[in-house]
């Protein structure tokens, strides 16, 4: 099981963890893309604030894509090194699906990983939120991106940002702490626990 103190650092909170995600929550493809286990009874899982706005029908598809390749939840990774492999294997089943975007595609692979223990460690993933802040970090001087938007970067990147935080953490915190990222002048000297 992931531990899920370590979404919580000081002055650091979150209302919606995806490392709180248990191995065996999520046992299905259905469950991996609503972000949710199924509850009994249930038509389908809860949905994921994520992903409410992804289209039903995208995300029968992203499904219908992921249990189209044979595997399950728990052998999807067989055979993959890094975070980094999964996320390329699953963008490339169901990144093409209209609806689907970076953020379902990370989203997807993250609780795919996290069942699996196969969690991002050298590349931080910018989509949505994450990409808003981090372009707003680079505009204002604290840390350096390529200007043409790449889906990930390395976590070298945010290290006086976001000093001793996972990958994941920095992605996690990029998002919840998108708004008030926006509101750093040029010239910030903290980190993402001044924020």
């Amino acid at each position: 099981m992931t531990n899920p103190s370590n979404c919580h650092s000081a002055k650091i909170s979150t209302s919606v963890c995806t490392s709180q995600i248990q191995k065996s929550q999520l046992n299905t493809f259905e469950e991996i893309v609503y972000g949710n286990p199924k509850a009994k009874g249930a038509k389908r899982p809860k949905c994921d604030p994520h992903q409410c706005r992804v289209p039903v029908s995208a995300k029968k598809s992203a499904i219908n894509a992921l249990s189209g390749t044979g595997h399950t939840v728990s052998t999807i990774t067989n055979g993959m090194s890094d975070f980094e492999d999964l996320y390329a294997y699953i963008r490339s089943i169901i990144g093409d699906i209209n609806g689907i975007g970076d953020l379902s595609v990370y989203d997807v692979s993250l609780r795919i990983g996290i069942c699996n223990n196969l969690l991002p460690k050298n590349y931080v993933y910018l989509h949505a939120g994450p990409k808003i802040s981090a372009e707003h970090l680079r505009d204002i001087g604290i840390i350096s991106l390529p200007r043409k938007h790449t889906p990930c970067v390395p976590t070298t990147v945010f290290s006086k940002f976001c000093p001793g935080m996972s990958s994941k953490d920095i992605e996690h915190n990029l998002c919840i702490k998108k708004n008030k990222i926006l509101k750093l002048p040029a010239g910030f000297k903290g980190t993402i626990y001044n924020v």
